[in-house]
């Protein structure tokens, strides 16, 4: 008797399974188009870190959020950033906002990118450096001790940086 519960608790775990794999499927794709979507809305390249979001970006946001809370989503922010990730991506393929596709090394095959949600290294880069450069920004203009000349001198790299990844930093 043992043996037949545990074999059909397998064949209902292998269900439940294939039921979560068809439904991450789904998710997946809809985010894809959604990004696509949304990137029409636009005329700048809205899914960067430390741009202005757009008014017509912004209230789509809005809406997305309320309406991921109403199904009890618990984390809609992470929701969104895989939706700016899928955006970027979308831009990079249709050329879009300046963007290149590139085939950076370490980006993996063509077939992988679909079956992974991770950052390309240029999304990876562009993201991090511009953190840095709005914390060294915030130092400067705050005239903070901690912005010394080693720190000056790192920022100023952190721009150039920023800058051969194709980012507009206004400085």
């Amino acid at each position: 008797m043992n043996n037949i519960v545990t074999q059909l608790g397998q064949s209902n775990i292998a269900a439940l399974r294939m039921r979560a794999v068809e439904v991450e499927g789904a998710v997946y794709g809809a985010r894809r188009e959604y990004a696509k979507g949304i990137n029409g809305l636009s005329d700048i390249a809205w899914y960067k870190d430390g741009v202005t979001l757009p008014d017509t970006v912004k209230a789509e946001k809005a809406e997305y959020y309320k309406a991921l809370k109403a199904i009890g989503y618990s984390n809609p922010s992470n929701a969104w950033k895989m939706v700016k990730l899928y955006a970027f991506e979308a831009a990079k393929e249709e050329g879009l906002f300046g963007e290149v596709a590139d085939s950076e090394a370490g980006e993996g095959e063509a077939g992988e990118a679909e079956t992974r949600e991770v950052r390309t290294m240029t999304l990876r880069m562009v993201e991090e450096l511009s953190k840095l450069h709005k914390a060294c920004m915030k130092m400067r203009e705050a005239n903070d001790a901690t912005y010394t000349g080693k720190v000056s001198a790192a920022h100023h790299h952190v721009i150039e940086g920023l800058k051969a990844m194709g980012v507009d930093v206004g400085a």
